[in-house]
């Protein structure tokens, strides 16, 4: 704190001193290019009558469903809105696509009412190739009727203009100098909240009444999001680098927003805070120095048993304690929240505002792309291991730690991995899946076998949306992952208007690009690509990963 303080950080930060961050000519123009979070609610709290009142235009229109078709900063704060936030009777039904899995686009198709449904196309650029995709696709299942879509999006954008020929029913042009992941509270997330019947007014009063306490020239608790910041700072520095999250259930979708803000603003240069994000909580005796604990909490009471958990979890590992009463409280999170790790990344000597290892997922995946329509599929290179259920394939660094495996034994490398994991490293599990309960639950007990053999935090993400998050810090932070990469045939493939390739393989091709950009970070990574119907491979891969839980 008494850095920040010399250094004049919080009069600094108002000021949109890009200097707080880097020097050089270059990032200093990139950062100057990207403070417009800090002053966006003023910016926004004009506009709140024009976004209500289009929405109830919306309303009065008869749309039954409102679907926005974005990825990473365009959809995280949608998505928290969808699932926390109460709605207003009368309001169409909200929902988020961010995936470009087959089977999450065939369901969300089935629950809506197509022809009641408006649809938002939401991309800084509209260059981004899901967003794109989904527009493709659903422009197509209307009949090409513009009138059922909306664009947000920068001014001067492709989608801007685009968005005019096509005729859309309305276009919202974002303040340039917001990224992605800081754009909750702009029309990127107000938007559609709006459009869903939430209530903006209430979450825009929130956020004003945190940053006028953040505005307070003081780094101590008199400025709730400095001081947060620089505690994650300095723990970082004392190599307590695990940010393990605990959330009610309402709030859940809360630590897929803060994962994204953290991972990808600090994970570069070989550094990173490491967010860890619907974990199952466990004995403190099972956690690894690196762990600090932030518990965020609502006004519903809590159990004598997580109060007990709570306190001897303090008698080992720092703790951090959040409330927030209402759901409306979260506008005031997300002020806190992005200061705290503009914060932070400022004291880890990182640029908090750039995503420099984002390119190399999406450069593969467009290589992979031109090989499917040059040669008419994607063939799969030849696995290390192949059955009936799943191929399975390992990275160089995974291949350079452990022999090939045995016939009998598919799992036999990344058990030995498993088994040599040091305390710092923590494991990714990355999963290009349907977001369905059963292939949640099933996901959810290898993680929780992941966590039991090895004792290290575990991360997990659906692809491609952990791309534009966490995935940023497994490519661009410390060489500290070891990633688990599953990909699937899918039953039904679905092709993408105006394009050589369908869904599937749009799919594979950013699981393979992923899997690619890692290896060429050399991550240790391994790949399973199950076969359909992907739901039986799915459970024979994690029943074959339980049998091994008492390894370590």
């Amino acid at each position: 704190m008494e850095d920040l303080e010399k250094n004049r950080f919080v009069r600094r930060l108002w000021e949109k001193d890009a200097t707080l961050w880097k020097t050089e000519p270059k990032e200093l123009l990139q950062i100057s290019n990207s403070l417009g979070w800090l002053t966006v609610v003023d910016w926004m709290i004009p506009k709140l009558k024009e976004i209500t009142d289009f929405a109830v235009s919306i309303k009065s229109l008869g749309f039954k469903d409102v679907v926005l078709l974005g990825m990473g900063g365009s959809s995280l704060a949608a998505e928290l809105f969808r699932a926390s936030l109460p709605s207003q009777e009368g309001y169409p039904a909200l929902h988020v696509l961010d995936s470009t899995d087959p089977d999450w686009i065939d369901n969300l198709e089935c629950s809506i009412h197509l022809s009641k449904t408006l649809f938002i196309y939401a991309s800084k650029s509209g260059t981004t190739i899901e967003p794109a995709s989904f527009f493709n696709y659903f422009y197509d299942r209307t009949n090409q009727k513009g009138e059922q879509f909306i664009a947000i999006t920068d001014p001067g954008t492709f989608l801007e203009k685009f968005a005019k020929e096509k005729q859309f029913l309305k276009i919202f042009l974002n303040p340039p100098d917001i990224g992605g992941r800081f754009s909750a509270l702009s029309y990127f997330g107000l938007v559609p909240a709006a459009l869903g019947g939430k209530d903006i007014g209430a979450l825009v009063k929130s956020a004003k009444s945190m940053m006028e306490q953040c505005q307070k020239d003081s780094v101590d608790k008199e400025n709730p999001a400095v001081s947060l910041g620089s505690a994650l700072g300095e723990l970082y520095k004392q190599g307590k680098d695990k940010l393990t999250f605990i959330l009610p259930k309402s709030l859940e979708t809360l630590g897929l927003w803060i994962e994204q803000l953290i991972a990808e603003s600090s994970g570069k240069d070989g550094k990173g805070l490491v967010p860890v994000v619907g974990e199952e909580l466990l004995d403190p005796k099972s956690y690894g120095k690196d762990r600090v604990f932030i518990r965020i909490k609502n006004s519903s009471p809590k159990l004598p048993s997580e109060e007990n958990l709570w306190k001897k979890l303090g008698e080992t590992h720092p703790l951090i304690e959040i409330e927030v009463p209402q759901p409306t409280d979260l506008g005031g999170e997300f002020i806190r929240w992005e200061i705290a790790t503009a914060t932070a990344c400022a004291l880890m000597g990182v640029n908090a505002f750039d995503q420099p290892d984002v390119q190399l997922a999406k450069d593969q995946t467009k290589y992979i792309l031109s090989r499917i329509v040059k040669e008419g599929g994607l063939t799969m290179e030849k696995p290390h291991y192949e059955n009936e259920d799943f191929q399975m394939r390992m990275s160089r660094a995974a291949q350079k730690q452990v022999p090939l495996p045995p016939a009998e034994d598919p799992l036999n490398p990344l058990k030995t991995i498993l088994k040599n994991a040091q305390p710092h490293q923590y494991i990714g599990l990355l999963a290009f899946l349907p977001n369905d309960s059963a292939t949640e639950n099933t996901l959810n007990s290898m993680r929780n076998s992941l966590r039991t053999q090895t004792g290290l935090a575990t991360l997990f993400g659906f692809g491609p949306r952990y791309l534009h998050s966490t995935g940023q810090l497994h490519k661009g932070g410390p060489n500290h992952g070891l990633f688990i990469l599953i990909t699937k045939e899918s039953k039904k493939p679905i092709p993408i208007p105006g394009e050589k390739y369908s869904f599937e393989e749009l799919e594979l091709a950013q699981g393979v690009g992923d899997f690619q950009a890692l290896e060429g970070k050399e991550r240790p990574v391994i790949h399973f690509h199950l076969k359909a119907p992907f739901s039986k491979s799915l459970t024979s891969l994690s029943n074959k990963l339980c049998a091994h839980s008492s390894v370590g």
